[in-house]
């Protein structure tokens, strides 16, 4: 029967929980085992935990999923998922190509514009759905330019790290809910670079993985 590092272990998990700010309900709550297991885990009384135990602690003290087993049995130091945060942000580029589609919609915008204004009286319904169509194109002007700014800043593994940066700028926008509109595939795209972890099919998941990829391998000949 293999033996581990309990006593090592608690003081790992104590440690981390400490670090975090976390009470052990708190550590329940963020998805951790119950308060009693904790309380055993951190008196060094923990023996042959379950691997879903294992898991439960990895989410709640934010490690790298297989984090708590490695050091438990083997007493490696826990990879905590901010870790994994690139120190330095890739800001991208300071222009996009704009599709033909998009142009011609924003010139239209412009010009039903114009025309309301020239006019004797201003329409509101007319000029609620000019603002409505104009809303929508500057979104998917700014989403243009998330999406390369997540795909440049995209971190490998499970679960992905969103850059602090990244997540104090367009965290509200990325937790927008994902409606039927022609842009959802492409919220959805954004929310899985970030780590949201959407609710996808598999077909989606490999189709975002691939787009991931082609535009990384793009990045890179650039580079050179």
């Amino acid at each position: 029967m293999p033996v581990g590092h309990p006593e090592h272990f608690a003081v790992v998990v104590r440690e981390r929980r400490r670090q975090l700010n976390l009470t052990l309900e708190a550590v329940k709550t963020a998805g951790g085992p119950t308060v009693p297991t904790m309380v055993r885990v951190e008196a060094g009384g923990l023996e042959d935990p379950r691997p879903s135990t294992l898991a439960k602690l990895d989410q709640a003290l934010q490690w790298i999923s297989g984090s708590a087993a490695r050091a438990y049995w083997d007493g490696e130091p826990p990879q905590s998922v901010t870790a994994r945060v690139p120190p330095v942000l890739d800001p991208g580029v300071a222009e996009i190509a704009l599709p033909l589609d998009l142009v011609l919609e924003l010139m239209t915008t412009q010009r039903r514009l114009a025309e309301l204004t020239s006019g004797p009286a201003l329409d509101r319904d007319q000029a609620r759905a000019i603002s409505t169509a104009f809303d929508s194109q500057v979104s998917t002007i700014v989403g243009m330019f998330v999406t390369d700014l997540l795909e440049r800043n995209h971190t490998e593994g499970e679960p992905a790290a969103l850059h602090p940066l990244l997540a104090f700028t367009f965290g509200e926008l990325l937790d927008v809910p994902v409606g039927g509109d022609g842009e959802s595939d492409e919220k959805l795209y954004r929310r899985w670079l970030a780590g949201k972890q959407p609710d996808l099919t598999g077909d989606l998941e490999r189709e975002f993985q691939h787009r991931l990829d082609r535009k990384l391998r793009t990045l890179r000949t650039h580079e050179r």
